[in-house]
């Protein structure tokens, strides 16, 4: 014996008239032997075809849905086993706004398809779904793994392709310092998420991001443009409430920093590679394996500033307490250093031009000082690097290239002990000067 319900052309609205859900048909079938036969609620299907929903926050911070919870009657919840077979929802669409921040948010999604069979509210009884979804815009969502009831926990695999990154980046503009031009990006990741004692516990693992095409712009500065071709981020794994997270691989790919009004590249590198990095809130313990960057570049409108060809940094380590650079190696390169005639040199100038472009106007409130972080430097090695010297002072101006052939710092073993250092110049006039000793890092 079966129960079907049918209802058809559903709309609850607010006092205002305003539609908070509609629905074209609502199908429900029941089996009210089995029902009897195993002592619990068995529905053998429940359907929903084309809803909508209209969320909407108003100028008060007040989400119109919250509307349809009922008050609290404080009575004990229902003991009633229950079975659901299938749950359907297809063609759903989904309107959200939110008038409460200074810039109104509004986003649509649709074509949103959902399903859910063999959920029961036993315990250790676990239902698999599947939820597909796709915006205005041609972003695709999808979602799909298990789901139980009695604790209440979840795992699967979720991913976004080609989601446009102004779309969430307008929901948090406020708070940003950069206005998001364009860039669209792709997530996928496994999860794992159990609510026990209304303890919920969350993990994400095999996680993997891949951003395109991004372009940021500076809001106090709209003449600095911030450029990333590609990044891809592999691995990415993070728990909660343990709050950690690491990653296998971070590529990024022709990162630069553009000043559009006097059309020059500030910053450029051909690639950023992180391998291995751990975050850890306990003392925000960071660990890093290896950094590596090539080919960097840092320009003036006038001339270049500095070239570094390869940079590569291991063994990297950080907490609110000390920071360790471990081994840093540097190959080829080269700087030009000036002395001007007011007195300064030309770092000194550049470097505060550029960040007086690149950081940020806040208003944000000073903060109780900390313990300051003590820093250790691990090995130096720098090879084959040139300084082009200039003091502007002299008439006529006195030039020299240095060459680093190479200049090395690394720890004794006994790490009271000074650093030991050894270093190899050489002039292009002619000359050479090679020195070894100690370095002593405090004081």
């Amino acid at each position: 014996l079966t129960l079907a319900v049918k209802l058809q052309g559903l709309a609850i609205k607010q006092i205002d008239g305003d539609v908070l859900i509609t629905a074209d048909d609502i199908y429900v079938n029941a089996n009210l032997i089995l029902s009897l036969w195993q002592q619990k609620a068995y529905i053998d299907e429940f359907d929903v075809v084309r809803p909508y929903i209209n969320a909407k926050i108003n100028k008060e911070g007040q989400l119109n849905l919250l509307k349809l919870i009922p008050a609290d009657d404080h009575k004990e919840p229902s003991n009633i086993a229950w079975q659901l077979a299938i749950l359907g929802v297809h063609e759903a669409k989904l309107h959200f706004a939110d008038d409460s921040l200074k810039q109104p948010f509004n986003a649509q999604v649709k074509d949103i398809n959902f399903q859910l069979f063999d959920l029961r509210s036993l315990s250790k009884s676990e239902g698999r779904y599947q939820f597909t979804a796709q915006t205005a815009h041609h972003e695709k969502l999808s979602w799909q793994g298990t789901i139980g009831i009695n604790p209440v926990r979840s795992q699967g695999r979720f991913s976004i392709e080609a989601l446009q990154l102004s779309t969430p980046m307008r929901y948090i503009a406020d708070i940003l310092p950069l206005t998001l031009k364009q860039g669209t990006v792709d997530v996928a990741a496994n999860y794992q998420l159990q609510i026990t004692s209304d303890q919920p516990q969350f993990s994400l693992s095999e996680g993997k991001i891949s951003v395109f095409d991004l372009i940021a712009q500076m809001k106090n500065n709209q003449s600095i443009e911030y450029l990333l071709p590609k990044a891809e981020l592999k691995q990415l794994s993070m728990a909660w409430p343990k709050a950690q997270a690491s990653f296998e691989h971070l590529l990024l790919e022709q990162p630069q920093i553009k000043n559009v009004k006097n059309n020059y590249t500030i910053a450029i590198l051909q690639a950023i590679h992180l391998n291995q990095a751990k975050w850890q809130q306990n003392n925000n313990n960071l660990t890093l394996n290896e950094f590596n960057a090539q080919n960097f570049y840092l320009n003036t409108p006038d001339e270049p500033l500095l070239e570094l060809p390869q940079l590569n940094i291991s063994q990297f380590f950080m907490d609110d307490t000390q920071l360790n650079t471990g081994r840093i190696v540097l190959t080829g390169g080269q700087t030009a250093v000036k002395l001007l005639k007011n007195g300064q040199n030309n770092w000194q100038q550049e470097v505060k031009k550029i960040a007086t472009q690149l950081v940020p106007v806040t208003n944000s409130k000073a903060v109780a000082a900390k313990a300051p972080i003590k820093y250790h430097l691990g090995e130096l090695l720098i090879k084959d690097f040139v300084v082009n010297a200039q003091d502007m002072q002299q008439t006529p101006i006195f030039k020299q290239q240095i060459k680093v052939n190479s200049l090395q710092i690394y720890p004794e073993l006994d790490l009271q002990k000074p650093h030991q250092l050894a270093l190899d110049l050489a002039l292009k006039t002619g000359g050479k000067l090679q020195l070894t000793g100690q370095l002593q890092e405090t004081p």
